[in-house]
Order: structure tokens, then C-alpha cells, then sequence
């Protein structure tokens, strides 16, 4: 194959054109572990590393939920890895066919105030509620405590079962 002046200026283009589409992604809250920012509310995968950007921070969330003793429910740990420290949060899950509470979720919202998504921590309790009362700041990337902790019910389980309609 022959390199001409057209095939360079070809790829290029075809090689700005795709960065440019990464950032447009990226500007526009798209990626971060397949979560879109937009995305008020999300669950974290069982036994997992999820990375995410808060703001210019790369932040890693990682999810274990293994329990030889307890089978498919029991407790659970969340750590938060925010590169100059890690924190380590109790949790518990429950995975069976009838309910499917994940050790963590997380939803951005401007909590501090600095009209930047910050990203919020909801971890489960065994009440049937999720209690958000850590926060990782899009300013300086650190994991901080809400003054009062947020609450709100377990998500709708999707389940293998179909439903019924009368």
C-alpha cells in the first residue's frame, strides 16, 4: 500500500474525529463505568472494581459481597478508594430469587453546593432502606460525611419471574 498525502490527512481526520467524539461523551456525563451521570440512581455490580470521574478524580469503588457461611445473603463491604485514602463501609447484600439488594448504589447530585456532580454513596441497611451519608466531592475528590444522612426505600428487584396482569 502506498502512502500518499490523502491516506494521511484520511487518518488524521478518522483519528480526530474519534477523540472528539470520546470527549463530546465524556463533556456530556457519558461513561464512568458504563453509568451515564444523568442516571439518578444506580446499583453496583456484586464483588466488583468500579471506576469513576468525580469532577477531575478518578475514584474506584469496589464491592465485596462473599459469604461462604451466610449462602446468598449476609454482610457485605464497600471500600472507597479515592487515591489518597481508602475507606472501608460496612454493608450487607441479598441475592436470591426474591429480592436482589446490592452491597452499593449511587446517584450524583450537587451536594456541597460548587454546581458540580458530586458523587453519592447509598448503602442498605436491613430495615429495607438505603441510608446515603458519605459523598465524594467533584472538588477535591474526597470521601466526606452528610451532616444528615439521607434515606430511601430499596429499588423494584427486577426478577426472573414474569409478571402476572389481570
Amino acid at each position: 500500500m502506498r502512502v500518499t498525502p490523502l491516506r494521511i490527512t484520511m487518518l488524521l481526520l478518522s483519528g480526530t474525529l474519534a477523540v472528539g467524539a470520546g470527549f463530546y461523551g465524556w463533556a456530556n456525563g457519558q461513561t464512568n463505568d458504563n453509568l451515564e451521570i444523568n442516571d439518578s440512581f444506580s446499583a453496583l455490580d456484586y464483588d466488583e472494581i468500579h471506576t469513576f470521574s468525580v469532577g477531575k478524580h478518578r475514584v474506584a469503588i469496589e464491592t465485596q459481597s462473599f459469604s461462604i457461611t451466610d449462602g446468598d445473603n449476609g454482610p457485605a463491604n464497600v471500600i472507597v478508594s479515592t487515591g489518597e485514602t481508602d475507606a472501608l463501609l460496612d454493608s450487607v447484600f441479598d441475592n436470591d430469587l426474591f429480592a436482589d439488594v446490592r452491597p452499593a448504589y449511587v446517584s450524583w447530585q450537587d451536594i456541597d453546593n460548587d454546581r458540580s456532580l458530586d458523587l453519592l454513596l447509598w448503602i442498605p441497611n436491613l430495615d429495607g432502606k438505603l441510608y446515603a451519608s458519605e459523598y465524594i466531592s467533584s472538588g477535591d475528590g474526597r470521601l466526606h460525611t452528610l451532616s444528615v444522612p439521607m434515606q430511601r426505600p430499596y429499588p423494584e428487584p427486577e426478577t426472573v419471574w414474569p409478571k402476572i396482569v389481570w
